[in-house]
């Protein structure tokens, strides 16, 4: 039989000490209550209730039996009484270290095995480390185990991970599950950017020597990496065990359904895009007015129905360039304007050949008993299928700016309108010079973008100096004038050419230089105005017929303004953010559309006070044109400097014929051009 001193533990056989406690293997410790009380609850109610006395009348000193192992015990006891702690050899030792201490309620012991977590042996267990933390709602160790979570694949077949992501609750583990996807979907997203991998994601990356940096194996690492890890597998056979399914019976939450099977991929599954996409939107579009006998508001309603829905779509997957999601979105006020707001066979009618620009226009509030002028010998309706399909055509490519149409006869531009007496052979050959100017243009402001800082260093106009700001705006604004017209003079070459149109169908895209006197006459008579009708169509919809405010009414003018510029810039928005939120940037469009009306408010106000001051000759014009270029020299970097340092603005078109006639090659590099190489 041992000895009362055998069976007590060495650190614990203080003989002072009133309660006794007992391990599984029968080791006895000798603690003081004192300690007992102050440090556990779970103690300290036990030793408040009344004691029976012993026979003798001495203190009792009964075993107190805990249940526990030696290991486990002595470590618990050790953290209460103040001695030394040894150090931990697992995991397991811990969490049943900690067992014991929230059996016993005692928060001192607690916080050392919170201090303990962040050690090297308990990190390289994250999702272990992540369990304690959120079952003690113990923050900073949860987010940082989170973070470290990351390297786990927790949703892969037959996983390791399955029991203990059973044991999460049902917010913890969702909790996990959607910071896992959406880290995915960032990474995803970095991918494609230039912030992190700009030297395998730009096309015109370049080294110092000019020579383009080839980045097709980092490509094709990116497309096996994405393809290899993100994509949804099926290739569990039916009936098999699969863990994510263990995991949404237990959490009960529709939503980890949802991200553990890569929800994004579930709302839409068509590929490939735009492409396919753009057929239908434009077929949508077309259908109803092509259709034999016409279509009712209704049916026209119909269509615009999945316009919105492929709408949607791409704002959603966002995996469209910006010059296709600008166009796109451009299409969407004109196809609600065909659609939804006007009757298309009886308000857009082609204008004769003798017609003159100040005709009366045909109104808009007609019966179908009575068709506009010139529309009854020539109904569309009655016409053969390829003659509406190219009225329908017609129609989509010029109704904004109406040139050829009934509605734009009191445009701006109706008195630039070619001769009609004009021969087509003469037309061309006067276009042609046009085309020539308009390409070297656009080519020297291409070079431009090369050599200001703004551009080539992406840096923006908002932080280079004054004089790169002023260049960068102009040099903006006249490059995209100039690409603009030369596609637009490049057309009427072919279609004037092969007799598709007349002269008269193709007045110049910009205005003069005396449209530039102020921000009004810039964007109603200066800037294209291939936006105008289905703009301003929403706007007289809106004053009209929904607030139903007096025709050219103060109010119902100033709503128009706003609304159109509005629209404008929300067409401008949705079309670059698309591509700028893929990256982390976002679009400036809205809001600098939507400060043009003070502009142009301001103009009026002034115009007003001093009208029979100032007299209308060059000095004002000149003087007009510098307060215009100012305002957008103020304003124009909240719409650009979002594409500049995006890299949607970096100049890709690498031959330029100036440099060619002045080098003898037209080769253009980074190197030899931005203003940053030269420390300019």
């Amino acid at each position: 039989m041992a000895t009362a001193k055998e069976t007590y533990h060495p650190s614990f056989d203080d003989e002072f000490a009133d309660v006794v406690l007992q391990s599984l293997e029968g080791t006895l410790y000798r603690v003081h209550s004192f300690v007992l009380r102050t440090t556990s609850g779970f103690f300290r109610t036990m030793l408040s209730l009344p004691q029976p006395p012993a026979p003798d009348g001495k203190p009792h000193h009964a075993e107190i039996p805990v249940g526990e192992h030696d290991a486990v015990l002595e470590r618990v006891l050790r953290m209460l009484c103040g001695l030394e702690i040894p150090r931990w050899t697992s995991f397991d030792e811990l969490e049943s270290a900690l067992e014991l201490i929230e059996k016993w309620d005692t928060p001192g012991p607690l916080s050392f095995i919170r201090t303990a977590l962040p050690a090297p042996m308990f990190a390289d267990d994250p999702l272990r480390v992540y369990l304690l933390a959120t079952r003690f709602g113990w923050q900073e160790e949860t987010d940082s185990a989170l973070v470290q979570t990351l390297k786990l694949d927790l949703l892969a077949p037959a996983s390791e991970f399955e029991s203990m992501l059973c044991r999460l609750s049902s917010r913890s583990l969702l909790k996990l599950i959607t910071f896992h996807e959406r880290c995915k979907t960032r990474f995803r997203t970095a991918l494609d950017g230039t912030e992190l991998f700009a030297a395998g994601n730009e096309e015109q990356r370049e080294c110092s020597c000019g020579k383009r940096r080839d980045n097709y194996t980092w490509r094709m690492l990116k497309a096996k990496a994405g393809g290899a890890r993100w994509e949804p597998k099926n290739e569990r056979p039916t009936g098999a065990l699969d863990p994510a399914r263990k995991i949404r019976d237990h959490s009960k939450s529709s939503l980890l359904a949802m991200s553990s099977s890569n929800w994004k991929t579930q709302m839409f599954t068509w590929t490939p895009f735009p492409y396919a996409y753009f057929t239908l939107y434009l077929a949508c579009i077309f259908t109803p007015l092509v259709i034999a006998g016409g279509t009712g508001r209704l049916t026209r309603a119909l269509f615009f129905v999945p316009i919105l829905l492929l709408s949607a779509q791409l704002l959603y997957k966002g995996e469209a360039g910006y010059l296709t999601c600008t166009a796109w979105f451009a299409c969407l006020p004109l196809a609600s304007d065909l659609l939804l707001l006007s009757d298309a066979y009886r308000e857009f009618y082609r204008v004769d050949a003798n017609a003159t620009a100040t005709s009366p226009p045909a109104r808009r509030s007609r019966s179908r008993r009575s068709p506009p002028p010139n529309a009854n010998a020539n109904d569309i309706r009655t016409k053969p299928l390829l003659e509406r399909v190219e009225w329908a055509v017609g129609l989509f490519c010029t109704v904004g700016r109406g040139a050829g149409w009934a509605h734009g006869r009191q445009a701006r531009h109706a008195s630039q309108t070619p001769d009609s007496e004009l021969s087509r052979p003469r037309f061309v050959l006067s276009q042609i010079p046009r085309l020539l100017f308009q390409i070297l243009l656009f080519d020297l402001m291409n070079i431009h973008a090369r050599w200001n800082p703004a551009f080539c260093a992406r840096l923006g106009l908002t932080s280079v100096g004054l004089g790169w700001r002023v260049l960068g705006t102009l040099g903006w604004a006249t490059g995209a004038m100039a690409g603009m017209s030369a596609e637009h003079v490049l057309l009427s070459i072919i279609f004037v050419g092969s007799g598709y149109s007349q002269p008269r169908d193709w007045p110049p895209l910009f205005g003069g230089f005396e449209d530039l006197a102020s921000v009004r006459g810039f964007w109603s008579r200066g800037w294209h105005q291939m936006l105008r009708r289905p703009l301003s169509a929403h706007a007289r919809f809106l004053t009209g017929t929904i607030l139903r405010l007096p025709p050219r009414s103060l109010s119902s003018i100033c709503i128009s303004i706003q609304t159109v510029f509005f629209l404008s810039g929300l067409v401008h928005y949705l079309g670059e953010q698309v591509a700028l939120s893929r990256i982390g940037f976002s679009s400036g469009s809205l809001v600098f559309f939507s400060i043009q009306p003070l502009a142009i408010a301001l103009e009026t106000l002034v115009g007003l006070f001093f009208r029979d001051h100032v007299d209308k000759g060059t000095g004002s014009r000149v003087l007009g044109m510098s307060w215009t270029l100012s305002w957008f020299v103020l304003t124009f970097p909240l719409m650009l400097d979002p594409l500049l340092r995006s890299g949607e603005m970096d100049p890709r078109i690498t031959f330029s014929p100036i440099t060619w006639l002045v080098r003898g090659h037209g080769t253009l590099g980074h190197a030899d051009f931005c203003a940053v190489e030269y420390g300019l």
